[in-house]
């Protein structure tokens, strides 16, 4: 028979309160008092309030800290591709100095025979026969002389309105053609077909023949 912790009467099996002082009677024979705490074990947790329960399986595991983030180091570029990229860019440094020197000679080439075909006609013109003179090639001068040279061509003095090259032909072997169109004041034109030579790197007029 079970008996009351508050004053020790007896108390009716299954009974929740005492008859004799009204307490709450004790869990008998591990039962529990309806609507009371559950019993414990000595030296056990106190259980855990309602609404905090761990989750099935335990308790929570804690989250591992994230890594701190560390940026990966840039690699440079090895010392074989620099040395690969500078020698690139020397071969086009060349490259483009070729082209650029090549085309400077062959303008010059081909300029040259107009430019002193412009000079010949431009000293006519001024009247400074001497210095048409002396674009006159060497086996030329042989056969006219300068007053012969300022004879035939002294009434073209000051007469030249306009002239200029419209074909230049530079052929191997040091020999070029000059098609020269002259405009004269009083309106009429002309063609002259001059033929150059090269004497010791310089262009010489061997002929000139108006058509």
């Amino acid at each position: 028979m079970a008996t009351c912790e508050n004053c020790g009467a007896e108390t009716k099996p299954g009974a929740e309160f005492c008859t004799s002082c009204g307490a709450p009677v004790a869990a008998v024979e591990g039962q529990q008092p309806q609507g009371g705490p559950a019993p414990t074990t000595p030296g056990a947790p106190p259980p855990a309030p309602a609404g905090l329960q761990p989750p099935p399986g335990g308790p929570a595991k804690p989250i591992p800290p994230l890594p701190a983030y560390a940026p990966r180091p840039k690699k440079g570029m090895s010392k074989g591709l620099k040395i690969f990229l500078v020698i690139a860019a020397c071969v086009v440094v060349l490259i483009i100095a070729g082209i650029v020197v090549g085309t400077v000679l062959i303008v010059k080439v081909v300029s040259a025979p107009a430019d002193v075909a412009n000079n010949y006609v431009k000293a006519i013109n001024e009247g400074d026969m001497a210095l048409a003179y002396s674009y006159v090639a060497a086996s030329t001068r042989k056969d006219e002389t300068l007053s012969g040279f300022k004879t035939k061509l002294g009434p073209l003095t000051g007469h030249i309105s306009k002239y200029n090259t419209s074909s230049i032909n530079v052929q191997s072997g040091g020999t070029a053609q000059v098609v020269m169109d002259l405009s004269f004041d009083d309106g009429s034109k002309a063609t002259w077909d001059m033929n150059l030579v090269d004497e010791n790197g310089k262009w010489k007029i061997e002929s000139v023949k108006p058509r």
